[in-house]
C-alpha cells in the first residue's frame, strides 16, 4: 500500500462515509459500492499513548500480524487535516474528545512517523 487518498479527496471523488455499527471490532473497515464504512473511534487524551504502545508491540514481536499498525497507517492516509477530522466527526465515525480537529489530525499524522512497515494486510489493499 503506497498511498490512499484523504477523506476530503475521497469525498470529492464520490465516496460516501458511514459509521459501521454492525461490528464491535475497530479494525472492521468495509468498502463496497462507493461507501466506506468505518467503526466509530473515540479520540481521547490517552488515544495516542495506546496506539503508540500497540504499534511498538507489533513492530517488535508480531511484525507479520500487525493489525493495529495497518489500521494506524490507514487512518494516517485518510486523515491529513482538521477538515478530514470534521467530516469523520459529522459522519459519527470519530468522536473528538480532544476538542480541536487539527490536534486530532496531528495525532494520527504523528503516529505513523518513524514506523518501518512493509507487510500491509491485504484487507486494506485498494
Amino acid at each position: 500500500m503506497k498511498h490512499l487518498p484523504s477523506v476530503t479527496e475521497l469525498l470529492e471523488a464520490g465516496v460516501r462515509f458511514k459509521v459501521n455499527t454492525e461490528s464491535q471490532c475497530l479494525l472492521d473497515l468495509r468498502f463496497s459500492g462507493r461507501v466506506l464504512e468505518i467503526p466509530q473511534l473515540k479520540v481521547e487524551d490517552w488515544t495516542e499513548i495506546l496506539f503508540r504502545n500497540m504499534v511498538a508491540l507489533e513492530q517488535c514481536h508480531y511484525p507479520y500480524q500487525s493489525y493495529i499498525t495497518d489500521y494506524v497507517a490507514v487512518l494516517d492516509f485518510l486523515i491529513n487535516t482538521g477538515r478530514d477530522v470534521d467530516i469523520l466527526v459529522r459522519k459519527k465515525i470519530l468522536v473528538n474528545w480532544l476538542g480541536d480537529s487539527d490536534s486530532v489530525a496531528n495525532l494520527f499524522n504523528s503516529l505513523w512517523k518513524n514506523v518501518t512497515h512493509s507487510n500491509f494486510s491485504s484487507d486494506y489493499s485498494v
